[in-house]
């Protein structure tokens, strides 16, 4: 079974599930959770991340969407937040579990590469990630994405999970997104205005072959902008849910 955190009361209608990034963790939303007013929000630990241990299996998108599946079926339908490998599973749930989902906000996610470039990907790239050491993973993280030095502890225990292996399966699932083509939930997809332009064209084939989809781009955002702009990302995820409207901050 996976870890997850709960923040704010369980009684509040309109419970907001987050699904991290790609070798982060669900501590990475306590900033905005906290910020979000007493709202119901519960911060998953994908498989392979954070606290989820071993009896959580291998992080696989079956795997994944079994998982969170079954936190679903614990709550009536929830508002689903996902940062992008997060929100790759975000855009699963969307078609296999539409029943228990309200509305759905993703941001900095893929809309699927081929599986030539994630094999590309983990010949190249994920052996990386058993020379590194942790410091040198976190430190990088940090420095590339301007994440506030209070969140170094977290990023440092989230970094002593990451190992070529995970990196490969990580790369594996984002070559396997299927896109809800039928979709009748308000999603919302932003992409940070720092990302680069595979990001942001990725978010347009979102939009254009996604039902029921609006777009925006945070200004001065990167990938992981929730780090440096809780209070934004929390207002954005506020109006959305409650809403169904884009923040006036958004281009």
């Amino acid at each position: 079974m996976l870890y997850y955190s709960e923040y704010g009361n369980a009684e509040t209608k309109g419970t907001i599930l987050f699904l991290h990034g790609g070798g982060l963790s669900g501590e990475m939303w306590e900033g905005v959770a906290h910020k979000l007013h007493g709202r119901h929000c519960i911060a998953v630990d994908l498989p392979e991340h954070g606290e989820s241990t071993a009896e959580a299996g291998l992080l696989t998108t079956d795997n994944c969407i079994r998982q969170v599946g079954m936190i679903l079926q614990k709550y009536e339908a929830v508002h689903v937040v996902g940062l992008s490998l997060g929100g790759a599973l975000a855009l699963h749930l969307l078609a296999s579990h539409a029943d228990n989902i309200k509305s759905a906000v993703i941001t900095g996610t893929a809309a699927g590469i081929s599986k030539t470039t994630a094999m590309l990907m983990n010949v190249l790239a994920a052996p990386l990630y058993s020379l590194m050491s942790p410091e040198k993973i976190a430190a990088s993280m940090m420095k590339n994405y301007r994440i506030p030095e209070q969140h170094k502890p977290s990023l440092l225990r989230d970094a002593k999970r990451i190992n070529a292996g995970v990196v490969r399966r990580m790369h594996t699932m984002l070559s396997e997104i299927k896109l809800p083509y039928n979709n009748n939930i308000p999603l919302l997809v932003l992409v940070g205005e720092e990302e680069n332009r595979i990001a942001k064209q990725a978010a347009n084939k979102l939009l254009s072959q996604v039902p029921k989809s609006t777009g925006g781009i945070v200004r001065g955002g990167n990938h992981v902008w929730s780090y440096g702009k809780p209070d934004l990302f929390a207002e954005v995820i506020e109006l959305w849910t409650n809403e169904n409207r884009r923040h006036a901050e958004l281009k």
